[in-house]
């Protein structure tokens, strides 16, 4: 026991005469013998690297067969070993600081600027369709009119597209309505529910990119549930969002309906999701199984 506390407090003794001799050597003013063999061996080593770095560029350069001018010592002139350039510790440490302060207060004039290049988007196609022509030959039941088309017409007046809505019961011959990209809203669009309601002709509806709201669209499946002639449905990228309780009378709706194949919706719940795909494929089969039985009726 009495050699371990010994060996003990030899040891405290000998790191506390080193931490002062090392105190003394860092805080001295004038260079001492061990800072300038210290120092003198620092320099070379460096000096070397250097000398190896460039013998290396120049090797390089006879390679490629370039014309370039000799590297330049880079080393400070203040590392340089020899008696008047001897510094003391303290003074290379100031060396350092002074290089690195004029490191961090270089700027750069030119500005690093990176990012994908300005990607120009798509016009809207044009669209010329005379609604008021529409409204006309929907009205007179013309047989020509089998589909109108005014996607992204969005400066007619809601007043002409609620007249183009209220003329569709008078056709028997309309198979496809697309109102895409109108900004219509609820209230806008309250017509297409009667009138969805009394046609039996119309198959193909586009609602997307508007303004329709769960509750809306829920009351829009439900109107269907009249006739059941529609067979695709697209009403996406609306900017309400739907609600759970919308979704779940939607797909309510949709699981009733036997006539709908195709349907575009941003529902969030999978199950109803899942649901939704089931009532379709379940009616395309209805409708394969439904072609067949003709066919045979027609053969026989």
């Amino acid at each position: 026991m009495k050699i371990c506390i010994f060996t003990t407090i030899n040891k405290c003794i000998f790191i506390y005469f080193i931490e002062r001799k090392k105190e003394q050597i860092f805080n001295s003013t004038e260079p001492t013998k061990q800072t300038k063999n210290m120092q003198s061996k620092v320099c070379s080593e460096m000096e070397s690297v250097f000398a190896k770095r460039r013998a290396m560029t120049d090797a390089n350069n006879e390679v490629n067969n370039e014309t370039t001018t000799p590297a330049k010592n880079v080393l400070p002139s203040e590392f340089h070993h020899g008696e008047e350039k001897l510094q003391t510790p303290k003074e290379l440490y100031e060396i350092y600081q002074s290089k690195w302060k004029e490191a961090e207060e270089f700027e750069d004039p030119e500005v690093v600027k990176c990012g994908l290049p300005d990607v120009k988007r798509p016009s809207e196609p044009e669209n010329d369709t005379d609604i008021g022509q529409c409204i006309m030959d929907l009205q007179n039941n013309k047989e020509s009119v089998v589909e109108i088309n005014v996607n992204n017409m969005k400066r007619t007046p809601v007043s002409q597209i609620q007249s183009l809505i209220r003329s569709i019961p008078n056709s028997q011959h309309l198979k496809k309505l697309s109102l895409a990209n109108l900004a219509l809203n609820d209230h806008d669009l309250e017509p297409l529910l009667e009138a969805l309601r009394q046609n039996t002709s119309l198959e193909v509806l586009n609602l997307e990119t508007n303004y329709l709201s769960g509750e809306f669209l829920t009351r829009l499946f439900q109107a269907l549930l009249e006739k059941q002639t529609l067979t695709v449905v697209k009403a996406v990228n609306q900017s309400p969002t739907i609600s759970n309780a919308a979704e779940k009378e939607i797909t309510k709706a949709i699981w009733q309906n036997r006539a709908l194949i195709k349907v575009s919706l941003n529902l969030r719940t999978a199950e109803y999701r899942r649901k939704i795909e089931n009532a379709l494929s379940r009616n395309a089969e209805l409708k394969r199984l439904r072609r067949k039985m003709e066919s045979m009726n027609i053969q026989s």
